[in-house]
């Protein structure tokens, strides 16, 4: 047993001796410069916005609002917010992380987007209830359509997730988020 663990280390010292001298025997006289060095580190960009809108939840057309920061890394966005909702006697504060995959074309100053993300709920109906809850949504962003400004269009579905029954409902809202 062990005559063969020490011929297996020795085969691969071996290999790897072989594999370095061949990198160092490797002509790089004809890298240029731009080759060798690293591409720019990716940046985040990070924006503020706001929106407002309509909810339509428990078959009744309310108010909805939230506040977000978007945080930009190339077609993924991650977004936490927080928005509220209400109809007649219920409401709901939710506390939200999204992560957004942006369709961003080099010709169109629009911007298509999916969302997706999980919850927490402090849902009030007939008692109140600290809930998860699962939103999926998509939207367009319009750039730079109010002086250094984006205003976008929003859609969600999102379901709340309770012991007697979820809640399901919609939101449409309209907003405008700045860079940072």
């Amino acid at each position: 047993m062990k005559k063969t663990l020490f011929f297996v280390l020795l085969a691969g010292l071996m290999a790897l001796n072989f594999a370095n001298a061949q990198y160092i025997n490797t002509d790089k006289s004809d890298l240029s410069l731009r080759d060798l060095t690293s591409p720019p580190p990716t940046t985040a960009v990070i924006d503020f916005g706001a929106h407002a809108g309509f909810a339509y939840f428990d078959d009744k057309t309310g108010f909805a609002i939230g506040l977000f920061a978007e945080i930009n890394i190339d077609k993924f966005s991650i977004v936490p917010q927080a928005n509220y909702w209400t109809n007649n006697k219920t409401n709901n504060f939710e506390m939200a992380a999204l992560l957004r995959l942006n369709f961003k074309s080099a010709t169109s100053n629009a911007v298509p987007y999916i969302d997706g993300g999980v919850g927490i709920n402090f849902y009030k109906g007939d008692n109140q209830e600290t809930k998860p809850s699962l939103d999926l949504g998509a939207g367009i962003i319009f750039l730079n359509a109010l002086l250094n400004m984006n205003i976008f269009i929003d859609g969600k579905y999102k379901i709340i997730i309770r012991d007697g029954g979820n809640v399901k409902g919609y939101t449409l809202t309209a907003g405008v988020k700045f860079p940072l």
